[in-house]
């Protein structure tokens, strides 16, 4: 009779009784003992080495007893692989060739990641494709199944497709995942064991689903060819090379380009697309550019086009739209750094909108009307403006546009350049404070928008400018101070008294009491004008414009002037007559001529 490991004879060695578990129905009885030729040597006393009590053998020590049953609740029993392997626990071997997150769990661990990977697209937007991969598909016709607990033998007799463990929830059950489409694929079916000769699942499909939702951009081969370099380079024996993407237009084998920053026009001696040799070469497409005798020093990033198809800007006329997380107001006459391109310049901006009798049109993207009238504007107008203090909402308001009408569709500004810059039309501007603090916890990119137009005379401010028509609000106010006759009365405080009062006359003025003047003239040097009204005066107006007259008595020789009694006193009207003044100045009006409307 040979002895165990622990000098038990192994007649005495048997499995352990299984015990009952209430409403749990039979719990396995756990591993066959091995022999002492199969056990590995142990370290430590006879006291950590496993134990015999009662005539039953433990099996080993009591931790690992009671990791095993620990264990063995937590997935339901052994598979009956595992029994006929004659060991159970993590370091069993995969079963299924479900993948790697099934070599330490079987196949309730597929299972469970197969109900967390719902959860973890929970927050996915709309046009979603769900992928299910292999741990989240059905097992293998030939895969082993879990014995399932007496109390679950009733639950699962109504489901005999379902096996046990844990639910896999639809990715239909959120509403989120309604209608996307679902496409279970599997690039190595049975895991990295299976044979070289099991073929992909669920890759055509794949293929061909992400073909019909991704629409194809069209390309348009005509116009001036335009590409943008991200890179330029030489090649020994071959001449500069110049990668970037083709933005418009096309190009072929011996065409002439144009480096606009430069001045400099090249010959193109090859192309190459993808490290294959090409001919020709259209919009979207990445290309390199091979041309002889050019430094690649001078250019690192830039443009390249046909020649005299782009030039260089002194300023330009841009649709802004501010980015709602600048902090602050985009102030006219403010300084920001502005990204055309490949180029980043400090820029002069001067905000203006449409005319409040136009402030609904929808927003123009691609042209800019001159023959339009524009209404000035001190800032960018948009919510935060609203919350400025006073002078702010002043300055809004002899803008024409108040935060209770509404905010204009669409703005624009006036940018001019410290330093001219080489950019298309239609091409994307960024104004940003890159003087800010980096470490502040501020968004430092102010606003963006598209270049309407550029204007490339050096001289833009007198020969381009004045076709800008935008104007400037203004409004005085002054009071009449007396009466001349029933057509004519003076006013004063409208003007300073070192105004040309002459520059004034012929505009309208608006009394309070209804009457509609027009300014003659200066009258006398303390800034005072007489105005002409063409209706006359109401007897209402008359009424309060003509005070009582006052009597003065005769005072003797030494003695003060004194009044007589029961003589009349000259009386201040009670009401005081005001006078209004409205027109507008175009900003760019060299004659700073002043306009009414009719």
């Amino acid at each position: 009779m040979r002895a165990s490991a622990v000098g038990v004879p192994l007649s005495r060695a048997r499995w352990p009784e299984p015990r009952r578990r209430p409403g749990c129905g039979w719990e396995d009885p756990g591993p066959r003992p091995r022999a002492a030729a199969e056990r590995k040597p142990r370290g430590g006393t006879a006291a950590r080495r496993s134990r015999v009590s009662g005539g039953r053998l433990a099996g080993g020590p009591r931790r690992r007893r009671r990791r095993r049953r620990r264990r063995r609740r937590r997935h339901g029993g052994m598979a009956a692989g595992e029994r006929e392997r004659g060991r159970a626990g993590p370091h069993r071997q995969r079963q299924d060739g479900a993948g790697a997150g099934a070599e330490h769990h079987g196949l309730h661990g597929r299972l469970r990641q197969a109900a967390a990977e719902p959860r973890a697209r929970r927050h996915a937007g709309p046009g979603l494709l769900v992928l299910l991969g292999a741990a989240a598909r059905a097992p293998p016709a030939g895969a082993a199944r879990l014995p399932v607990p007496r109390a679950r033998r009733g639950a699962a007799a109504g489901h005999a497709g379902r096996l046990p463990g844990p639910r896999v929830p639809h990715p239909d059950h959120h509403r989120r995942f309604r209608g996307a489409p679902i496409i279970p694929v599997a690039a190595k079916p049975g895991g990295p064991e299976a044979p070289e000769t099991e073929a992909p699942q669920g890759i055509p499909e794949l293929i061909e689903l992400l073909t019909s939702q991704i629409p194809i951009p069209t390309r348009d081969p005509s116009g001036p060819f335009l590409m943008s370099v991200d890179h330029c380079f030489s090649i020994k024996g071959q001449g500069t090379v110049m990668t970037g993407t083709i933005l418009s237009g096309s190009i072929s084998l011996g065409d002439s380009v144009e480096i606009p920053a430069l001045k400099v026009v090249k010959k193109v001696k090859s192309m190459q697309m993808f490290h294959l040799p090409v001919t020709s070469a259209m919009q979207g497409d990445r290309l390199g550019i091979c041309v002889t005798q050019f430094d690649p020093k001078l250019l690192e990033r830039g443009l390249v086009c046909t020649p005299e198809s782009l030039h260089t800007i002194h300023a330009a006329i841009i649709s802004v739209e501010k980015i709602s997380y600048f902090r602050g107001p985009l102030q006219t006459k403010a300084k920001f750094h502005i990204t055309v391109g490949h180029e980043t310049v400090m820029g002069r901006l001067m905000f203006f909108s449409p005319t409040p009798d136009s402030s609904d049109r929808a927003p123009v993207l691609d042209s800019f009307d001159f023959s339009r009238e524009y209404l000035f504007q001190d800032q960018y107008l948009c919510r935060d403006s609203a919350s400025a203090g006073p002078d702010n909402r002043e300055a809004d308001g002899k803008g024409g546009q108040t935060p209770d009408s509404g905010w204009p569709r669409q703005q624009w500004a006036l940018v001019e350049f410290e330093k001219p810059v080489t950019c298309p039309r239609l091409c994307l501007v960024i104004g940003s404070r890159l003087d800010a603090d980096i470490h502040a916890n501020t968004c430092r990119l102010a606003f963006h928008g598209v270049l309407l137009h550029g204007l490339e005379d050096r001289n833009y401010t007198e020969s381009f400018l004045p076709r800008l028509r935008v104007y400037k609000r203004k409004q005085k106010h002054g009071l009449v101070e007396r009466v001349m006759d029933d057509y004519n009365v003076i006013g004063r405080s409208l003007f300073k008294k070192e105004t040309n009062i002459q520059l004034f006359a012929g505009l309208k003025v608006h009394l309070s009491t209804g009457e509609l003047g027009v300014i003659d003239g200066a009258f006398g040097q303390s800034g005072k004008f007489k105005v002409h009204i063409p209706g006359g005066l109401s007897p209402e107006s008359k009424k309060l414009l003509t005070p009582a007259v006052k009597k003065r008595g005769r005072g003797g020789r030494g003695e003060t002037a004194s009044q007589e009694e029961g003589a009349p006193e000259r009386q201040e009207p009670s009401q005081h007559v005001s006078l209004s003044l409205s027109f507008k100045r175009y900003v760019f009006d060299t004659h700073k001529r002043m306009v009414q409307s009719p």
